[in-house]
């Protein structure tokens, strides 16, 4: 009887151990349940963050102002939900979204951080051009742009190191500078002279690196080469309406009367002393030139915006364009699609300011340092001197804002943890 009555407590107590380990793991397996929920929670709200905003991108109607925070949306066929907050770094340019997953006790929050791109200068200096593995064809472009030039994407660098500063001390920056170019073809990139490019250098989808890029003179890279993992496909230019619609006028010279405000010109040749005050935006449909004994001056506390329908030549005997601001925010030129050539040649003058001419041959000539940015078909950097001069990336361009930038542009993820 008493070994009956102690195999009974035996099983007894056997029993109620199988049955607390049952429980354990199925509380064990709800609990890592609803951690998958919490997290799967969590990545949707991130997911759905970032829709909202490439969305408001497409629609032509971006504000960070209109991108709202989500609270407690529930996440479908699960007892989660999920709640983020959307936070911008940098104006206009890099955010982080911190999104919360809760199913039941069990709480998820996941960070990613995300930039907008491509930026008009996202690249200190880029070739558009396209690739070419075996048969090369144009890019896709709306019906009324003019064919491309052949092949393009040459970007070549003489005798001027690399480097970047930022001109805005309120905007941050986290990327490496970069220059770069579309194409794939042989010695794409040509580096002469004993320059620094103190950044990375970025070739063509489907690229060999060291077939395009073409070291000479001593030149270097202080960063990293690599391949694109896709072809950057620009914006197009728009000229804004209150310019476009406009009666064009022809320019005549007047002494010491400055342009300013919004002004449509047929053309704007300058052979004397042209200044700019105000915040002046100027669409001229046809060719810029500044000739002999010409010289174009950005007035301090001014700035220019100036699109170009035709070419812009400031011609090597010209006094060039002086920007006294300093800045190269403050003088932008934008090259339309009919746009097929910007030359620029100072004989000593340091030049602020950025080329933005997609289907452009872009050639800037200068014997001093450069500030800015470039960007075209081709894009041709060259010291007049046998010196090495420096051109300064512009930080702040890569997050300046512009009205008809919204095309084609998507935010990236730079990156990501759970907290």
């Amino acid at each position: 009887m008493a070994l009956a009555l102690l195999m009974v407590v035996l099983l007894s107590v056997g029993g109620i151990a199988l049955l607390r380990l049952a429980l354990d793991a199925r509380l064990q397996a709800v609990r890592i349940a609803a951690a998958i929920s919490a997290r799967a929670a969590a990545d949707a709200g991130v997911t759905k963050a970032i829709f909202d905003m490439n969305k408001s991108l497409i629609d032509e109607s971006w504000s960070f102002n209109d991108i709202a925070s989500q609270v407690e949306a529930v996440l479908p066929h699960t007892n989660a939900s999920y709640s983020y907050t959307i936070d911008e770094l940098a104006h206009n340019y890099e955010f982080r979204i911190a999104s919360t997953g809760q199913s039941g006790h069990i709480r998820r929050v996941v960070s990613t951080t995300l930039v907008r791109e491509p930026g008009l200068f996202e690249y200190a200096v880029f070739a558009l051009g396209y690739a070419h593995p075996k048969h090369p064809k144009p890019p896709r472009r709306l019906p009324e742009r003019p064919k491309p030039p052949k092949k393009g994407g040459k970007l070549h660098v003489m005798r001027y190191n690399i480097d970047g500063y930022n001109s805005d001390p309120k905007q941050s920056y986290t990327g490496n500078l970069q220059i770069r170019t579309n194409c794939s073809h042989k010695k794409a990139i040509k580096l002469q002279g004993e320059l620094v490019v103190h950044g990375d250098v970025v070739v063509g989808p489907g690229a060999k690196p060291e077939r395009v890029v073409d070291l000479k003179g001593g030149a270097s890279i202080g960063g990293d080469i690599y391949t694109a993992a896709d072809a950057l496909v620009l914006p197009q230019v728009i000229v804004p309406s209150n310019l476009l619609n406009q009666k064009a006028k022809k320019y005549k010279y007047q002494p010491n009367v400055p342009l300013s405000g919004k002004i449509k010109l047929s053309e704007l040749k300058i052979s004397d002393v042209q200044e700019i005050t105000g915040n002046c935006e100027i669409y001229v449909a046809g060719d810029v030139e500044v000739e002999k004994g010409g010289q174009l001056i950005i007035g301090k506390n001014s700035s220019v915006t100036l699109y170009v329908g035709g070419k812009l030549d400031v011609k090597n005997d010209s006094e060039g364009i002086t920007n006294l601001t300093g800045d190269p925010t403050k003088l932008i030129i934008y090259g339309t699609d009919s746009c097929s050539h910007v030359k620029i040649e100072q004989n000593g003058e340091p030049f602020y300011g950025a080329v933005y001419a997609p289907f452009a041959k872009v050639e800037m000539k200068d014997g001093s340092d450069l500030y800015g940015a470039f960007v075209g078909w081709d894009v041709k950097l060259k010291n007049k001197t046998t010196e090495i001069s420096t051109f300064y990336y512009d930080e702040a361009l890569r997050m300046m804002e512009v009205p008809w930038s919204h095309q084609g542009t998507r935010f990236r993820v730079m990156g990501w943890h759970e907290e």
